[in-house]
């Protein structure tokens, strides 16, 4: 059994459906790229204009699940957020499939050139959910790289993507996920950093983050735009981390984001609200956990393992100081063993720890 459930630190870049080793030491290998101001909490829904409005709370509202959604050839959108719904969860996180809806990542002298049928089926999929009473992360976790890459050029054209994107989504989307913890991985080069993040690298990353802001606020002015930091182990130190790296990044932010991996350490969940709370409270942002999970597999965690952190993550996160909390994932990948389904679909005991958590709810 690995004694960390963390899937480690997924780089981002183009090349969406590459799988990554282990980040850290420590780390599982394989894993997708994509995972990985005013709180909306249950009960209450974000219209297409941006307004919320009162809606029968989903069972567990508070609560959504990663998905793999049209960029993954196993159960397709419609059967995911399907059975989002079954599940009582509030919410779906999933990414922008880059391939799809990207021509070109354009270069010093020429724009970035988006695919408009792509654009519109990504705005269909965000529309299916909203019309399952679903809130939406989208994750917009891919950046150009290249050997030819200075800030200027890679901010200009990472500007004009996320405009793109906001365009094509709108309101529809609630919350925008920017990059995939960029305290590990820097998204120009979608290499580890040497090191903890530098304050020069932090400078620059509120600045991409405040630019993303800006171009998604043009066309999703009720929008909110995160980032999600690593979260391996949980543990003062970890907090402590946050907080040097939010004291950076926190004003180009207008949800805060921390992932969360406590293996089966019940103390270590049990202070995570607490946590929470605290980081809210310092930058007057909402929380939310970009993702909560166990694996299951050789060398890892048993099923009935899965099922008792899933039980206990129901219970603890509940919690009116989290906006929403991302159990990560719907249907395992790549044989990442995250997943409450197993790749060919079929249920482990978690997925039934969870419906049975949203009837007794109902």
């Amino acid at each position: 059994m690995t004694p960390r459930s963390s899937p480690g630190q997924a780089p981002v870049g183009a090349d969406i459906d590459t799988d990554v080793g282990a980040a850290l030491p420590g780390a599982l290998p394989s894993r997708r790229r994509v995972v990985g101001a005013a709180a909306v909490g249950a009960g209450v829904l974000l219209t297409a204009s941006g307004s919320a409005r009162a809606e029968p709370a989903a069972p567990l509202g508070r609560f959504g699940v990663t998905i793999a959604g049209s960029r993954d050839g196993g159960l397709g959108m419609a059967r995911e957020l399907d059975l989002a719904t079954e599940l009582g969860l509030g919410w779906v996180r999933f990414g922008v499939d880059t391939e799809s809806v990207l021509r070109s990542w354009g270069d010093a002298e020429n724009p970035v050139e988006m695919d408009e049928k792509g654009l519109e089926a990504l705005a269909r999929d965000v529309s299916d959910a909203r019309k399952r009473g679903l809130q939406v992360c989208l994750l917009l976790v891919d950046a150009r790289t290249g050997d030819d890459v200075d800030e200027s050029v890679f901010l200009r054209r990472m500007r004009e993507y996320w405009d793109a994107i906001a365009r094509a989504v709108g309101d529809q989307s609630y919350v925008w996920q920017v990059f995939n913890e960029p305290d590990g991985w820097d998204p120009r080069s979608t290499e580890p950093l040497d090191g903890e993040a530098t304050a020069d690298y932090l400078d620059f990353l509120a600045r991409a983050l405040g630019d993303a802001q800006a171009a998604l606020h043009r066309h999703a002015p009720h929008g909110r735009v995160t980032t999600n930091l690593y979260g391996y182990p949980v543990d003062d130190a970890r907090e402590r981390r946050w907080r040097e790296i939010f004291d950076v990044i926190a004003p180009s932010l207008d949800v805060l984001t921390v992932d969360a991996y406590p293996d089966l350490d019940a103390a270590a969940l049990d202070a995570l609200p607490a946590r929470a709370k605290r980081l809210a409270d310092r930058y007057g942002a909402s929380m939310m956990i970009g993702e909560i999970g166990l694996p299951t597999g050789d060398d890892r965690f048993d099923e009935a393992d899965q099922a008792d952190a899933y039980a206990r993550y129901v219970k603890v996160l509940d919690d009116p100081a989290l906006l929403a909390s991302f159990f990560y994932e719907l249907r395992s990948t790549d044989g990442s063993g995250f997943g409450i389904l197993q790749e060919d679909g079929s249920p482990k005991p978690a997925f039934t720890v969870l419906r049975r958590a949203a009837s007794q709810k109902d």
